[in-house]
This record gives C-alpha cells, structure tokens and sequence, in this order.
C-alpha cells in the first residue's frame, strides 16, 4: 500500500477517501468507527456520530501505516467480532493478498448480513507496467526482489493480472458485495460522485428487497 508515483500513494489515497466518506456519513449523523489493520488489527476506534469524530478517524489513519503481510481472513473474523450490529462496511485495500483467504473473510462479513463495499485501490504502473530498461523490483512482502528488463515480463504480468482482477471481481459480486476498483490517478471527486450516484441508485431495489 505504500507504493506510489503520483501524489499519493496507495495508502493515502485509501486514506483519503475513507476520511472524505466519514465525513460525509457524519454529517448526516450517522455513526461511524474505523478499524485499520496488516497483519494484525492496528487502530479500533469506536462508532460515534459527533462531527468532531472526524479527528479520531484521521489521527487513527495516520499512525497507522502498513508494514507487515496482511491475513486477510484473521483480520476479517476480527472484524465480524468487533462490528454488532447490521452495519455498512467499506473495505480499502490494494487485496495482495491470498484470493481464497480474502474470499472467505468477505463471506464472513456476508454471513452477519453486512452491507459490504469493496475499494480495490491500485497504482496505474500496477495497472499498466509501463517500465522499461533493466529495473529492479521489490519483493511484496516475503518474496524477494528481482532484476531483470520488465518488457520480457510484461506480457506474462498483464495476463495474470487481468486474471486476478477477474476473479476477485467475480467473487465479489456473487456474494452480493459492491466492488470498485480505483486507480490512484483518478480524481477523488468523480470517484465519490460516481458510488454515491451509483449507491443512490441501488437504493430502490434494496427497499423493494426488503417489502417482499
């Protein structure tokens, strides 16, 4: 999560947008807390609906910087035990990590009839693999780094890539989840314009859900 060119990295434009969405639900006085994790749970800051929880959020985010492999299916059960209650959670992460174990952690939260929304944040060089020349590229977490001219790789990453994405993609959505993948190099703006749009929209067919 700390890779970035840009302005922002991964982090911080996850970061980002979970402070601009508390906000938001805050201001509505709705009640909103936030767990922050790697390989364990970092930060549990308790729901509250004051505007000035916004303070606690941020501070929360911002002692809280990844370091370490991320377990996705521990740090998702930890979540079912720490959120009582029917709730609306929105999950930031760039998801390297295990398929399966992320997949059964969502299910989990799916089990407890979670309303679940999933921001896939990645980089445009994740994306794309604009490099050339010979570079040298860092181990994700356990795995170790490597040199080599990124063009005789390019193909291979791309495809297995796009396969990833596929499969996250589609394991979202056949458990009812919402998923969106966001680049760091798209506009905080349009991106929370467009889910709230589109959560707007959803609206409808939930309530009609519900009466039936």
């Amino acid at each position: 999560m700390h890779y970035g060119r840009g302005a922002l990295n991964k982090y911080n434009y996850a970061c980002t947008a979970a402070a601009c969405l508390a906000y938001m639900l805050l201001k509505q006085q709705d009640s909103v807390g936030l767990i922050t994790f790697d390989s364990d749970v970092r930060q549990v800051v308790p729901n509250r609906s004051a505007l000035t929880h916004i303070d606690a959020i941020v501070k929360a985010m911002d002692v809280s910087k990844p370091r370490e492999k991320t377990d996705p299916e521990k740090i998702l059960r930890r979540v079912t035990e720490t959120v009582h209650g029917r709730s609306l959670i929105m999950f930031f992460s760039d998801l390297l990590v295990e398929r399966p174990q992320l997949l059964r952690g969502l299910e989990m939260l799916q089990h407890r009839r979670h309303d679940v929304m999933v921001f896939h944040v990645l980089d445009d060089d994740e994306l794309v693999f604009p490099f050339t020349g010979t570079t040298r590229f860092e181990g994700m977490e356990e795995l170790p780094n490597l040199t080599c001219d990124p063009r005789a790789l390019r193909d291979g990453y791309l495809e297995a890539l796009e396969e990833y994405l596929v499969e996250v993609r589609r394991g979202c959505v056949n458990q009812g989840i919402d998923y969106s993948l966001v680049k760091t190099s798209d506009y905080l703006d349009a991106v929370l314009s467009k889910l709230l749009h589109h959560r707007m929209d959803i609206r409808p067919t939930a309530k009609a859900r519900t009466n039936a």
